[in-house]
């Protein structure tokens, strides 16, 4: 009888079955479904909650490259610190809420450093540098006004490396519009704090102001470079960027002061990004505008019979319908989040409580 070990099927040699290039391939799925959702403000999962038993997901780790599993890492680094965040709360936070989010930043932040020492080369350090950018993006969410100088200090730091390292990348690529387009969301990512950061009265405790409006300009020119359409995120973004630094209202209260707290507040680091789509489309969107005034109408004239009547007032009746077609009305999927894209007192339509009252 032949020995009961030779009829055992051996272990296949995983390197002569392509399961190594499998591994790989699945890691920059897996990549690429997470800087997309962080890109957008969206949750995301983990490369082990993918892996149904931990000994495949170890075994699989093991035939990658360094710097392909450090990568992962710094991207579950960010995935986890925006659970944890979002479990802590990001609206109307309360003092513990606000402490807890810095010890939350504070605690990823430190793993980042860490992981940063096994960086061996300058896409290593790039990639670092934005897991730092969305983990410290979200010191935009803290609303204990005595600590935003430093917060914005810590912000635009690290956006400045994060533009310096883009124009390096730029430069050393023949077709800049072949940049990843993760590398491209956090060259936005950038621009837009140091957007907000600069438009404010707030000191640079590092003094670096002038250092910083350089990056800001840099970011702009670099942002056209990366745009492959005149439809495209990185075109509409000089638009943005260019007519709010321009503005006077952008980012300030009716009385003129800051208005540092978000008010999109439900798309993680995201949050700042869209915060400043929001006072864009309030100030310039002329069909942002027009939405705006029919929602008004509707709400105090609900039946619509004014736009009917013959004495009704000519822009009234000439009103348009709310047009969800528009492609301006979904710019970074401006309507799947919980955000209003509105101002607080929107919807106080002067004489709409006393049409209730006489109704009732």
């Amino acid at each position: 009888m032949a020995d009961e070990s030779s009829t055992q099927a051996k272990a296949p040699n995983l390197p002569d079955i392509g399961i190594v290039g499998r591994s790989e391939l699945w890691t920059q799925i897996v990549l690429t479904y997470q800087r997309t959702c962080l890109s957008k403000g969206f949750f995301a999962c983990t490369s082990a909650e993918f892996s149904p038993e931990m000994d495949q997901f170890q075994a699989r780790q093991q035939t990658l490259p360094a710097g392909l599993i450090l990568r992962l890492k710094w991207q579950d680094l960010c995935v986890r610190c925006g659970a944890a965040i979002s479990e802590n709360g990001m609206r109307n936070m309360t003092q513990d809420q606000d402490r807890a989010l810095s010890i939350i930043m504070r605690t990823f932040e430190a793993q980042i450093k860490d992981l940063e020492k096994t960086a061996v080369n300058d896409s290593d350090r790039l990639e670092c540098n934005i897991a730092r950018l969305y983990v410290r993006s979200f010191y935009f969410l803290k609303q204990d006004k005595a600590s935003v100088a430093s917060s914005f200090d810590k912000i635009q730091e690290i956006a400045r490396h994060i533009i310096a390292d883009v124009e390096k990348l730029v430069h050393q690529t023949s077709n800049p519009v072949s940049i990843p387009y993760y590398i491209a969301s956090a060259l936005l990512f950038a621009s837009y704090a140091l957007l907000r950061i600069l438009k404010s009265t707030i000191p640079f405790l590092s003094g670096e102001t002038e250092e910083a409006r350089t990056a800001f300009f840099l970011a702009i020119s670099l942002t056209k470079r990366l745009s492959i359409d005149t439809n495209d995120m990185c075109s509409k973004s000089v638009t943005y960027l260019t007519q709010l630094w321009n503005s006077s209202k952008a980012f300030k209260r009716a009385d003129g002061t800051d208005q540092l707290v978000l008010r999109a507040r439900s798309r993680l680091s995201n949050s700042h990004v869209v915060d400043a789509i929001i006072w864009w489309r309030e100030e310039f969107d002329p069909h942002f505008k027009a939405q705006m005034r029919t929602l008004k109408n509707s709400a105090l004239d609900p039946s619509g019979s004014s736009a009917q009547s013959n004495d009704a007032a000519p822009d009234m009746q000439q009103q348009p319908i709310m047009n969800f077609g528009d492609d301006s009305i979904f710019d970074f999927d401006y309507f799947m989040g919980a955000d209003l894209p509105f101002s607080q007192d929107l919807f106080n339509f002067p004489g709409l409580d006393n049409a209730d009252s006489n109704n009732t």
